[in-house]
């Protein structure tokens, strides 16, 4: 009986210390950039400096049956991976600030920022 009851210990304790499986394949945050005219935009991410041009936009629809295009659909869209943490977003347009921020995120969050000028 003490030997039964030290084997099932034994058992619990190899079994909870045992270490558990974890997904290790990166998480990234993203920045949805959204305006009327994203094309000419300067995005400065953290103390990276990025100028928007038509091939850094992506297609966006809501994609609702039965109903029309809605007014955001046809905003330029842009996204920007990050890391999770604090970042630093300044979006210029020649010498004029549209936004200067610092948004934090979380792994797999995605944060929208519509822009109006």
């Amino acid at each position: 009986m003490k030997r039964w009851l030290a084997m099932c210990v034994v058992w619990l304790l190899v079994s909870c210390g045992a270490p558990q499986p974890q997904n290790t394949a990166p998480q990234h945050a993203s920045i949805v950039l959204r305006a009327e005219q994203l094309v000419g935009m300067v995005v400065e991410l953290d103390r990276k400096r990025i100028e928007i041009n038509q091939s850094l936009l992506v297609p966006y629809a809501v994609n609702m049956r039965g109903v029309e295009d809605l007014p955001g659909e046809q905003l330029q869209t842009m996204v920007l991976k990050v890391s999770p943490g604090s970042h630093r977003v300044k979006i210029t347009r020649g010498d004029q600030v549209l936004e200067e921020l610092t948004m934090a995120f979380m792994s797999g969050q995605a944060r929208e920022l519509r822009i109006r000028w």
